[in-house]
């Protein structure tokens, strides 16, 4: 009996022992500890319980209900609920200290039970969050007002996967593509990379998985409406916790607008804007090229042949009919050379606009027999070719390289003089075909016809023969006569044949023919001669007439003679807005005129011929 009590005594003894050192561990526990009874009063806390709560004894808690303690009191009443149901809950809430202040803890609490299993009490652990709740606020907020700004930037951002599968993307980025988000996610931006371009770009990016780093780089992509578009990406690896590399997230901008005009300033830089074809510059480079390769002992190039080609007449042209018609002429030359080449020269051929009216053809691994049967073809497509009624004449040449020291240059140099040659024989002829074109066209659109000009002509024959000129000054004033109102060619149709009075404005554009005829004569040889005559055959010997306003002797002598010639012609024959005038009339007029628009002296030697009888028409 004694041993069985004397046990009895040792199991309490352990037992105290082991509910004092649970009830140390819970008093000395860092997490704040509580018991309630079923009902939900308070039975118990732990030191930690009351420092969280900012209480100093704890009977300022005991027989409290627990409901006391927390800022949302339906909700606690829900917890304790499912604690009698369930047996556990953990979970976050917002609690209320002594002064009223909030905060934030974790809860874990549990339905205690006998062995039997029947309800004794309910504990719970609590333990402060708020500091982390405030973190937590603060990185949501940051995240937050990152995704707004990376939401509204005008650049394209994206993020990932690295197989290309996006997996984050802007509202720019949804724009530019035109789908919406639900739409891209999931989709491999690769996709957008149009196809011709895909594998090169794929390359790039498959570097950068193998070395992940910051790339900058530049692509093209397809639009929404199915354009291409040049974007520049910059993008940026992300790694985990274990430095492995999860996705990448990217930055874009439009570049197209930049890339086009880099573009073309590099085309520009190298091509002629009016034709197309290569440029100066160009063409020096690919000289000097073929020069280092045929030196370095490439025979893929060999023979090199060059044709230099110049457009007779371009300057006549531009003075006559304007630049815009001289840039027609070299349009239309430069569709001959093209054309002019074999299908298989033409892969070779490289052909460029040397100068205003010069270019060259530069034809590797072309003998000198096939390029002289290229100039035949460009000669023949030239003959019945015409620009407003301008027939368009080439003179051409062409020269070999046919020794590895030679020098390209040289070659081209060669080829310009065998040019020049053809062109000092034919440029004489060419200009002669300018010129009546453009009489034939000043013809057509004016009253200027051959008959008014044989006509002057006689006249002024038979004056220049009265006053005792040479031979060559009345070759001179037959040319004179011939081209006297050629500027009007620049002159709008309209104004030469109006019915009635120019008005202000016409007669200014009227009175530029003198200068329209003098560019025009003074940049062609044969006729520079009479440059200054035709710039001066509407002046007056008061100094009342155009375009200078020179006077008498200042006046060129043919250009006097020209000046009656002309009036007398108008005067007899009319025109359609002028009736004819009698010869009484005439003589009054020339009378009424001299030593004011015409030479008085010049004026009285026509009329004695008039009174004469020597001039017949």
């Amino acid at each position: 009996m004694n041993d069985l009590k004397s046990d009895v005594n040792r199991i309490t003894d352990h037992i105290n022992k082991e509910l004092k050192v649970k009830e140390q561990a819970i008093n000395s526990s860092i997490n704040a500890i509580a018991f309630t009874d079923l009902e939900g009063y308070i039975t118990y806390v732990n030191q930690s319980f009351l420092d969280l709560w900012g209480y100093e004894e704890e009977q300022e808690i005991l027989g409290r209900s627990a409901l006391e303690f927390w800022k949302n009191i339906d909700k606690t009443q829900k917890i304790l609920d499912e604690l009698f149901e369930k047996g556990t809950w953990v979970g976050e809430l917002i609690a209320r200290k002594k002064d009223g202040e909030l905060f934030d803890v974790h809860l874990s609490a549990s339905l205690v039970e006998d062995e039997q299993g029947k309800p004794l009490k309910l504990v719970g652990s609590f333990i402060d969050i708020s500091k982390q709740k405030r973190a937590e606020d603060k990185l949501l907020r940051e995240k937050a007002r990152y995704q707004a700004l990376i939401e509204e930037q005008l650049e394209l951002v994206c993020r990932w996967l690295p197989d290309t599968t996006l997996t984050f993307v802007n509202k720019s980025y949804c724009n530019f593509f035109g789908q919406t988000k639900h739409d891209l996610l999931g989709k491999k931006w690769i996709e957008f990379v149009p196809e011709q371009e895909r594998d090169k770009v794929w390359q790039k990016y498959q570097n950068l998985t193998n070395n992940p780093r910051v790339l900058s780089y530049e692509h093209q992509v397809t639009g929404a409406d199915g354009k291409a578009y040049w974007q520049h990406w910059i993008d940026c690896p992300i790694f985990n916790d274990m430095g492995e590399l999860v996705e990448f997230q990217s930055v874009a901008r439009d570049v197209t607008v930049r890339r086009n005009k880099d573009e073309k300033i590099q085309y520009l830089s190298f091509h002629d804007s009016l034709t197309g074809l290569y440029n100066r510059a160009y063409l020096e480079g690919e000289l000097t090229r073929l020069d280092g390769e045929t030196r370095k002992g490439s025979s893929s190039y060999f023979p090199i042949s060059v044709i230099m080609a110049d457009l007779n007449g371009l300057k006549m042209i531009n003075d006559s009919y304007g630049h815009h018609v001289g840039d027609e002429m070299l349009l239309k030359v430069a569709q001959i050379l093209h054309e002019s080449c074999d299908e298989s020269s033409r892969k070779k051929a490289e052909i460029a606009r040397w100068g205003g009216d010069e270019f060259v053809i530069l034809l590797p691994d072309i003998t000198d027999e096939e390029a002289r049967d290229i100039c035949k073809v460009i000669n023949y497509k030239c003959k019945g070719t015409y620009v407003k009624n301008i027939p368009l004449s080439l003179a051409v040449g062409t020269a070999t390289k046919e020794s590895i020291q030679e020098d390209m240059m040289e070659v081209l140099t060669r080829a310009e003089n065998d040019m020049y040659k053809l062109k000092l024989a034919e440029s004489r002829s060419a200009r002669s075909d300018v010129v009546n074109a453009l009489l034939k066209a000043l013809e057509a659109k004016s009253f200027e016809t051959e008959s008014h000009a044989r006509r002057m002509l006689m006249m002024a024959r038979e004056i220049g023969k009265q006053i005792g000129l040479s031979h060559s000054e009345l070759n001179r004033l037959n040319l004179l006569i011939t081209l006297h109102d050629i500027g009007k060619i620049n002159i709008p149709e309209e104004v030469l044949t109006k019915n009635g009075t120019l008005n202000e404005d016409e007669w200014t554009i009227m009175k530029k023919h003198p200068e329209i005829g003098y560019r025009i004569a003074i940049a062609t040889e044969e006729f520079a001669h009479v440059a200054e005559e035709i710039l001066s055959h509407h002046e007056h010997w008061d100094g009342s007439g155009y375009p200078r306003g020179l006077s008498g002797e200042e006046i060129p002598l043919l250009a006097r003679i020209a000046a009656i010639a002309d009036a007398y012609e108008v005067m007899s024959n009319g025109r359609p807005y002028k009736e004819p005038m009698g010869e009484k009339e005439i003589v009054a007029e020339f009378k009424r005129c001299a030593g004011t628009q015409f030479d008085p002296k010049l004026v009285e030697i026509f009329l004695e011929l008039l009174r004469g009888g020597n001039i017949n028409e």
